[in-house]
């Protein structure tokens, strides 16, 4: 039986020293990955011309409403957290490039993502077994953390600058035509429920790398 991450106590040390040294240095990359935190600690808060942002690997299940603030953000890093809504304020985060959402509760991609206009990588899924295998060890509940979203909304059309966007892992059943106006380089959809594959996935003369592998 593997002992479950949501079994540790936040290392309340390693916070304090990694905030101090994002403070020591600038105050624009903040990694507070793999901490067993609970929550976004509110001297995070000061941070304001923050532009990366690591919270991966944590026992987060929510995130504060100010984290909106962050104009400067852009790369935001949720992966392997027990995360099912972000609150709205995200939304105001215009400038992000990159989103990682990856192994969370979430049923439904949260809506404002369409209106990030700057993103060019988005990462919804995970990555395959390495990564299962390793977060095996910290939690006996990891097929509840991993995004199941059956189908993709349309919204996601409207990203002009997505280069790269990973699904694997994710359960989908089939793929929204639109996503075809998207100019995408790199497409992860291994290890879903895909029945068939749409011809006019072959039409996108951008794609350098798709991955299919493992589907029905």
């Amino acid at each position: 039986m593997y002992l479950s991450a949501y079994d540790n106590a936040p290392d309340g040390k390693g916070i304090i020293k990694r905030i101090e040294n994002c403070r020591l240095t600038g105050g624009k990359i903040l990694d507070l990955s793999r901490l067993y935190m609970t929550e976004l600690p509110d001297e995070v808060r000061g941070f304001e011309n923050l532009t990366e942002l690591d919270v991966s690997y944590n026992q987060l299940h929510t995130l504060p409403d100010w984290l909106g603030g962050f104009h400067s953000l852009k790369k935001l890093n949720l992966r392997g957290n027990e995360i099912n809504a972000l609150p709205d304020s995200t939304g105001e985060l215009k400038g992000l490039s990159f989103l990682d959402i990856g192994i969370n509760s979430f049923i439904e991609i949260p809506e404002f993502i369409g209106k990030l206009q700057n993103l060019t990588e988005l990462a919804l899924g995970h990555s395959g077994e390495w990564e299962e295998e390793s977060y095996k060890r910290m939690t006996n509940d990891l097929d509840r953390q991993i995004n199941e979203l059956d189908k993709l909304p349309a919204f996601l059309s409207s990203l002009p600058k997505l280069k790269r966007l990973d699904l694997g892992y994710t359960a989908l059943k089939s793929l929204p035509e639109d996503l075809r106006s998207l100019r995408l380089e790199y497409l992860n959809l291994a290890n879903n429920k895909l029945t068939a594959i749409p011809e006019w996935l072959g039409e996108m003369t951008s794609l350098r790398e798709l991955n299919l592998c493992g589907n029905a």
